[in-house]
């Protein structure tokens, strides 16, 4: 709960809260996606800020916070200058919130300019894959791997649970054997009989289907 009301906090300030000073109570519907698809959901992504989940109902926020303003300048509850210090406050709070965000952003973009070579070898390993095979892989891998039509995410195929109609099983070699989720997965598959393919790398531990 308390990392649901960080998120609402978040929403909100760079708004200045304008969202909830509806005279329109109708106009209140307009955060239903924002209780529906963000908060209610226990998936933690749906609730952080750092996703994709809140760009809709951002949008219809910021609609509200027009619409507020709108109607508190109508009714002449503030004038032009007050107006104005919402915008700069807004803006303090959404530059105070963008540069959290972007610091680890940074981050991510210097270890990839620094590991440039590994990222290139496991791109390279993934493209050489039969594209006509079907394979279920790390999430992070599926762009690589998009031009095969059966391109599956590990985390949520199948209920995490072998399909032997899988050609390929794709996961970092540095996470077998260290992870919860794959590693009773790859038992799974390699009871199946499923082997080390010829494709793995150094970087990419590949299951093949037995023929």
């Amino acid at each position: 709960m308390a990392k649901k009301l960080g998120y609402l906090f978040l929403m909100l300030a760079p708004m200045c809260f304008l969202p909830l000073l509806q005279r329109n109570w109708s106009n209140y519907f307009l955060a239903l996606p924002l209780v529906v698809i963000n908060l209610l959901p226990d998936w933690p992504y749906q609730y952080d800020i750092g996703f994709q989940y809140s760009y809709g109902s951002g949008a219809l926020l910021f609609i509200m916070a027009l619409l507020a303003l709108e109607d508190l300048k109508l009714h002449k509850h503030i004038n032009e200058k007050m107006v104005i210090s919402f915008i700069f406050v807004g803006m303090i709070f959404s530059g105070t919130i963008l540069h959290r965000l972007t610091q680890s952003w940074s981050f991510n973009i210097g270890y990839y300019q620094q590991n440039k070579e590994k990222f290139e070898a496991i791109k390279y390993g993934l493209e050489i894959l039969p594209e006509d095979a079907s394979i279920v892989a790390e999430g992070g891998y599926t762009p690589a791997l998009r031009k095969h039509r059966a391109l599956y995410d590990i985390f949520y195929h199948n209920q995490r649970k072998a399909d032997p109609s899988i050609d390929y099983v794709v996961i970092p070699r540095e996470q077998k054997g260290k992870n919860d989720v794959y590693d009773p997965l790859i038992t799974s598959y390699e009871t199946l009989g499923y082997k080390e393919s010829k494709y793995a790398t150094k970087e990419l531990f590949i299951l093949e289907k037995p023929e």
